[in-house]
């Protein structure tokens, strides 16, 4: 009670006011889940301190406390509006409002190739952000400047393998309500290396003379991929991995023969219908 008593005699004699706060901080903004984006706050006044109470929104985080600088955590709620109160052995003080904001890192774009073959293998897209290790986000595609094609909001597309699939892409990601930029974009080419056959005759007489299959494509001209051969509706009748095949000249040899390349880990569509009639 005495205390109490000789505080009040003391500012009285002194005209106790108010005194200035001011808050400094590192950087207006952070990534979330980035400790090196992490925001350090310093309250700062020309008074002699005793003691500091932070505010985050309207929760007093810090209550009495001599710490003038306060380092934000990275996560979504830590992007707020800050104050900070200052006391003197008899004066006090409030800072004005600081927001820091809490962003979502701009993901980036994997691919599993950067083109496909028309109408062969198809490829996958990861988009990841820094932010959202755990994979909770909602994710949005764009393929060139159109954000409605893709409609999938998971972190890994698998693109079609039509001509309009080679494009250029890019995601973004929306966390606890937050949501990144786009991300850089990624193209993707579609390839038409659909192969064709050639035949060294288009009929044979059986027990006759043999005909030789070529199977051509423009993305191996050298010859160096693996074909599959197709009679009919059957792939494991002629299994060679050559683009040349040379049929036997039985009944069963008069069919229609198709073929497809793998390279470079993809897989072609398979040709036209070349057919090769027995007599």
């Amino acid at each position: 009670m005495l205390q109490c008593l000789l505080l009040f005699i003391c500012c009285l004699s002194i005209s106790c006011q108010d005194i200035t706060a001011a808050i400094t901080a590192s950087a207006e903004f952070f990534y979330i889940g980035d400790t090196a984006s992490a925001v350090t706050l310093t309250c700062t006044s020309s008074a002699d301190i005793i003691a500091y109470n932070w505010e985050r929104g309207n929760n007093k985080e810090f209550r009495w406390t001599r710490v003038k600088t306060l380092t934000l955590g990275v996560t979504a709620a830590d992007g707020a509006e800050f104050k900070c109160e200052i006391h003197t052995d008899f004066e006090s003080g409030i800072s004005a409002v600081l927001t820091i904001t809490a962003k979502v890192k701009t993901p980036v774009i994997t691919a599993s190739a950067d083109f496909f073959y028309i109408g062969g293998t198809a490829v996958t897209l990861t988009c990841t952000s820094s932010s959202d290790p755990d994979r909770t986000g909602t994710y949005q595609w764009k393929r060139n400047a159109d954000e409605g094609v893709i409609t999938d909001k998971t972190q890994k597309v698998t693109l079609g393998v039509t001509a309009n699939d080679g494009a250029e892409y890019a995601c973004k990601v929306t966390l606890k309500g937050i949501q990144s930029d786009y991300s850089a974009t990624t193209t993707i080419t579609a390839k038409d290396p659909t192969p064709a056959i050639t035949a060294s005759a288009r009929n044979f007489n059986i027990g006759g003379t043999a005909v030789t299959l070529t199977c051509t494509s423009s993305v191996d001209p050298d010859g160096t991929g693996n074909y599959q051969w197709k009679r009919g509706a059957d792939e494991d009748v002629a299994t060679k991995t050559v683009k040349t095949l040379t049929l036997g000249v039985t009944a069963a040899d008069g069919a229609e023969y198709k073929c497809r390349l793998t390279k470079d880990g993809l897989t072609t569509a398979y040709s036209a219908a070349y057919p090769i009639t027995a007599r």
